[in-house]
């Protein structure tokens, strides 16, 4: 890992990862080494239709943060959508947008035939795009690190 990046005020990578896992309460963090996150943090909380599995909040040094699911399997990761708010945001606005991201997947349900909620273009744009067919999530598979 690169610990020469300069982050949100943090000294390096560690400084900042752990800066954004106290601010969401993450139960863990974990040290990935697989090109696809540097981190994973863990979170007390479950998205309705994904009973039983926590949420994750996956961090790429190159792409930022993405929330997600575990996987139903040890070293998996599901991926669900990038929270778009850059590579480095403040601790303070991921957290914002981290709440914002698991309400909305928690009104979401897989496959179901209503249209989008009022004022919710992105998922009228994925059916546009899929026509009508939603996209699965990745599933990540990686080697925590120490």
């Amino acid at each position: 890992m690169n610990k020469a990046l300069r982050v949100a005020g943090a000294t390096h990578v560690v400084e900042y990862i752990r800066s954004v896992a106290a601010t969401v309460e993450a139960d863990t963090v974990e040290w990935w080494q697989i090109p696809a996150f540097d981190a994973v943090l863990t979170l007390s909380s479950e998205i309705p239709c994904y009973p039983g599995r926590k949420v994750v909040l996956a961090w790429n040094r190159h792409f930022g943060w993405s929330v997600g699911v575990r996987g139903l399997t040890n070293g998996n990761v599901v991926i669900i959508e990038g929270l778009g708010i850059g590579r480095v945001p403040e601790a303070t606005r991921c957290a914002d947008r981290v709440v914002e991201a698991v309400a909305d997947l928690g009104e979401w349900v897989p496959g179901a035939s209503r249209g989008p909620a009022v004022g919710d273009l992105r998922l009228r744009a994925l059916r546009e795009l899929h026509h009508g067919v939603q996209p699965a999530p990745r599933v990540v598979r990686g080697v925590f690190g120490e």
